[in-house]
């Protein structure tokens, strides 16, 4: 079926949003940590880089597995429905999502970004207070954090993610997020290809399902200098409280959990548009 002029008119947003948010500039700097990080993954053997790489890719997959089964996962995906059914009463499943216009569920997936988005903030800035549990944990629940709010963008959207076709998608997703600059156009268009212009089996993911490639080497340098920032700034207190560390970490997580969720709202806003449209001309 035919776009609204609405529809066609989100649409054309998200087109201008991608032509914006994919242009990549590199300064000097970044020319001279690329190649840094180049030539220190060059000294690495291939053996190890593809074991290190399988041994995130597993790990994500079970933390993923175990949002899944947890009751935080469960109630909000009757939360969902219950949205979608405040607004049309024949909605009693993820998948009936769809039938929700574009705005409604812009609305609803906006007010569950912007909730995620304060706690990845307060996560942070707990962090900074230098505490080394918190430190040592600090990886674990901002990807947790990140990546549900993924999963909750899919299912707003109508998309569900305990499929194992949808499982992997929101994983590539989220991975584009973690992604340098650089790549990440090439890697979107590579997922809009393989997700959004062929016809996928929900049942059956039959891509490749190597998902966290090398994205794991710029985001473990991030985090490594944000672990080493907040650990200097754990002595320089005010009146007991580590403000410049609290204000670098829940900065850190807000940047990276606003650039994470903005890629998953504009990727599943496109799709659901263009599944809508059926094949035809779109923009």
């Amino acid at each position: 079926m035919a776009l609204s002029s609405t529809e066609q008119a989100v649409f054309s947003q998200i087109e201008t949003w991608e032509k914006q948010f994919f242009t990549y500039e590199p300064t000097d700097f970044s020319v001279l940590y690329q190649e840094w990080v180049r030539n220190q993954l060059e000294k690495l053997s291939p053996k190890w880089q593809k074991r290190a790489s399988l041994t995130i890719d597993q790990l994500v997959f079970q933390l993923h597995a175990l949002l899944q089964s947890t009751s935080w996962q469960q109630n909000a995906r009757l939360q969902l429905i219950n949205e979608g059914k405040a607004l049309l009463p024949e909605i009693n499943h993820i998948e009936d999502m769809k039938l929700l216009n574009v705005h409604q569920l812009n609305f609803i997936a906006q007010k569950h970004i912007g909730k995620q988005r304060l706690i990845s903030t307060v996560q942070g800035g707990l962090t900074g207070t230098g505490g080394f549990l918190l430190i040592g944990l600090d990886i674990p629940l901002l990807f947790s954090i990140q990546m549900y709010t993924v999963q909750l963008i899919a299912m707003t959207y109508g998309y569900e993610v305990t499929l194992p076709a949808e499982m992997v998608t929101s994983l590539k997703v989220f991975e584009i997020g973690l992604l340098p600059k650089r790549i990440k156009r090439s890697a979107w268009q590579e997922l809009e290809d393989e997700v959004i212009h062929t016809s996928v089996n929900p049942y059956f993911y039959e891509g490749q399902d190597d998902v966290m490639k090398l994205s794991w080497v710029d985001t473990g340098i991030k985090q490594l200098g944000k672990t080493i920032v907040i650990s200097q700034l754990k002595k320089k207190i005010l009146q007991g409280i580590p403000l410049l560390g609290m204000a670098i970490g829940a900065g850190f997580n807000y940047r990276s959990t606003k650039h994470i969720t903005e890629i998953a709202h504009r990727f599943y806003q496109k799709r659901y548009l263009m599944e809508k449209a059926g094949g035809e001309s779109v923009g």
